[in-house]
């Protein structure tokens, strides 16, 4: 119930009561690797990117696959000014699904801007 929770407040931007709704549920299931994934957006939303990437990895851990915490975790490091980790991210996500529009189209823009 609390992940939807979260779900309705980060939609509404009402992203600090959206990490204490995930935060309840990640007690509670601390292996779901959504829960975790909402998280990490939430707190790249306030500009917390230490704490966004410290979900994103737990998340990885659970699940080294997951093309969209890659994804996730390359959004972070370029909204912290990172292109080339950001970019080394992107390209993860693309490795894990190779069909990933958004991931292509980031690295075509960070590439030609290059």
């Amino acid at each position: 119930m609390t992940k939807r929770i979260g779900d309705i407040y980060l939609k509404k931007e009402m992203i600090s009561e959206a990490i204490d709704a995930y935060e309840r549920t990640a007690e509670l299931l601390p292996d779901d690797v959504y829960v975790l994934n909402r998280m990490g957006i939430s707190y790249r939303k306030l500009g917390e990117w230490d704490n966004a990437l410290k979900v994103y990895k737990k998340a990885l851990e659970l699940c080294p696959d997951d093309e969209n915490i890659y994804y996730n975790v390359g959004r972070t490091y370029l909204e912290m000014g990172n292109k080339y980790k950001a970019l080394d991210y992107f390209e993860q996500a693309l490795k894990a699904y190779p069909d990933f529009a958004e991931a292509k189209a980031v690295i075509q823009k960070l590439t030609n801007a290059s």
